[in-house]
């Protein structure tokens, strides 16, 4: 595909033609598709810097991901979708970052709710704050995405033309990513020792 061609996508992606809602999304992906998505968010809503993203009546646009990540991947858009509207964040990386940037605000707290490898890795969700987040989710943001055969491509061109605050993965360049994955570790740092503490 031409880069004429996925210029195009990203744009429809970026100015899409309806919002949906975290209730709305999984209904509106018909079948096992390939794409990409984009989260928008009320800009006063969320402690992330807005400067340089793009906005509309939905909000910013702070986040984008995919399904599937690779070519040989299982993992459609709709699957995709699905972790991070479910309420576990363990599953979800932009349910954790946010968990972890409203941990204030809504009392939240990232703790450790599964393992695995033999309990050598530990995975850290919300526990009962995850209901919490999922009502924040549903009144603040809302989402928009396209069909495309080569999501990981159309992705890694948003990843270098946009702003994109609560990516992490190929978004060194954004100043704030590192901010990011430095609150992550300690929210992280924090629920390991809860859980090794209580000697779990």
């Amino acid at each position: 595909m031409s880069n004429e061609e996925d210029t195009a996508y990203l744009e429809r992606l970026v100015h899409p033609e309806r919002f949906q809602t975290t209730s709305s999304v999984l209904d509106s992906v018909d079948g096992p598709i390939k794409g990409i998505y984009a989260w928008w968010f009320k800009s006063e809503s969320l402690a992330a810097p807005v400067d340089g993203t793009i906005r509309a009546r939905a909000g910013c646009l702070l986040y984008v991901g995919i399904g599937p990540s690779r070519a040989n991947s299982k993992r459609n858009l709709r699957k995709r979708l699905q972790d991070h509207i479910n309420p576990d964040a363990s599953r979800s990386t932009l349910r954790r970052s946010l968990g972890c940037l409203l941990a204030e605000s809504l009392q939240l707290r990232l703790r450790v709710t599964r393992t695995s490898n033999g309990g050598q890795t530990l995975h850290c969700g919300l526990g009962e704050g995850e209901a919490t987040l999922s009502t924040w989710m549903a009144n603040n943001s809302r989402i928009s995405w396209i069909e495309h055969p080569e999501p990981w491509l159309l992705e890694q061109l948003a990843l270098r033309r946009l702003t994109l605050p609560l990516n992490l993965d190929g978004n060194a360049h954004c100043a704030f990513s590192a901010t990011l994955l430095r609150i992550r570790e300690q929210h992280f740092a924090s629920a390991a020792k809860m859980y090794r503490d209580a000697g779990l």
